[in-house]
């Protein structure tokens, strides 16, 4: 009888119930727990609990543990709930189209505002270097530069123009254009090469001064350029493994459809129909996958509950607080860091759900041959057409009136 009690709830104490399930729960209750004693002091003997002796704290934390695991596990249900709204699939429809719509709008409006950036800066850098050689032939002509005037205005926009691009923001291309306007003008203004026998020292500044601020802004709308480009490369390549019309309702979606669409596009098989019995075919010996398996879906589960259980603080608090408090100050305190606090969570989100998509192709790779061969005894393939038309004809078994046929390994099926 214990022993079954045992096997029952071995699961229920693992590293994956205690990170994913009990630390958030644990982290969230604590926040309530010190808003009550702030709110409604006196409420909760918290000073008693720090100050009791050994024993009473040990009685008094195990039985705060003991309630703790009981409502992490009461709330582990919700978590595919929970997980399956955030990505937006069991969200109403007008709610996720219209989030989906967003987001197709909002990429394409960056894409177009880059791109045309992008164009600008690059259009004119290629038109003005040639402006500039020839502006420059022109100020040599002169064979003087005693045009400051000039050249401080070149060199006050120049450095505008190389702050900017410095600061990491996307340049304009009037903003370049300005810039070479000014260096342009300097140049045909003054000789950035004067006649060996000058020997006025002010003219040979100017034209070192001159010459150095050309090859400035050379440099700086070389690295506009290329500012330009990444900032689109980066924005087409975020969108380049979507096709656009695969775009989800939310980042969290995004990142798991690509994770399930690992099998079918790889080996001709829908997720739903392989990741189920996958784990038939891991070795009971095998500790290691399988470890790191379990630990990528529970970071997924710790964020996803920490996230849903954020979201009771300002819930609960904030009608309460508006009812008996006198200062808005602690109204004001959980009213702005709730945003950033559920950011943040939403964030791990996605990166969790991104570290498990990658856990969950290396599966796919490493265990779908064992499926066929040790579980389902099934010759091995001879090729990977051959693969994908042996699983096409594995998931036509679940349609109605199939008349599938597949020949078993006789060996295996016998061992």
């Amino acid at each position: 009888m214990f022993n079954q009690i045992l096997t029952t709830f071995q699961d229920f104490f693992s590293r994956s119930f205690w990170f994913g399930k009990f630390l958030p729960v644990a982290v969230v209750a604590a926040m309530h727990v010190a808003l009550i004693d702030i709110v409604f002091p006196g409420t909760l003997p918290v000073a008693d609990w720090i100050g009791a002796d050994a024993g009473t704290a040990l009685s008094g934390f195990t039985l705060l543990v003991a309630i703790l695991v009981v409502l992490a596990y009461a709330l582990a249900p919700m978590v595919p709930l929970v997980r399956e709204l955030i990505d937006g699939r069991l969200l109403p429809d007008w709610i996720h189209f219209a989030l989906r719509r967003e987001r197709i709008v909002g990429w394409h409006k960056g894409l177009d505002a880059t791109r045309s950036a992008m164009r600008e800066v690059d259009r004119t850098r290629d038109r003005e270097i040639v402006n500039l050689r020839k502006a420059r032939e022109v100020g040599i002509g002169l064979e003087t530069a005693s045009n400051t005037d000039t050249i401080d205005a070149a060199k006050e926009k120049i450095d505008r123009f190389d702050r900017k691009v410095r600061s990491g923001r996307l340049p304009k291309g009037r903003e370049a254009q300005s810039a070479c306007d000014a260096l342009a003008a300097a140049l045909s203004a003054n000789a950035s090469e004067l006649p060996p026998a000058t020997k006025d020292e002010e003219q040979t500044s100017n034209a070192k001064r001159i010459t150095k601020l050309h090859a400035q802004l050379i440099v700086v709308l070389d690295s506009a350029a290329a500012e330009s480009r990444y900032r689109f490369d980066r924005l087409a390549d975020f969108a380049s493994p979507l096709d656009l019309d695969k775009f989800q309702a939310t980042r969290v979606g995004d990142a798991r459809w690509l994770s399930e669409r690992y099998a079918k596009t790889a080996y001709n098989v829908d997720h739903d129909f392989l990741w189920p019995r996958l784990p038939l075919a891991v070795n009971t010996e095998d500790k290691g996958f399988p470890q790191r398996l379990g630990d990528a879906a529970s970071q997924i589960e710790f964020s996803v509950l920490a996230f849903t259980l954020t979201l009771t603080v300002p819930v609960v608090w904030l009608p309460i607080l508006v009812m008996t408090q006198q200062t808005p100050w602690l109204f004001l305190g959980i009213g702005i860091a709730t945003p950033f606090v559920l950011r943040f969570f939403y964030e791990m989100v996605v990166q969790s759900q991104n570290a498990f998509g990658r856990t969950v192709k290396g599966a796919v790779d490493h265990y779908r041959l064992d499926l066929l061969m040790k579980t389902l005894h099934l010759p091995m393939p001879a090729t990977l057409s051959a693969e994908r038309a042996l699983w096409h004809k594995l998931q036509d078994l679940e349609k109605d009136g199939n008349e599938v046929d597949i020949a078993y390994d006789r060996e295996k099926a016998a061992s």
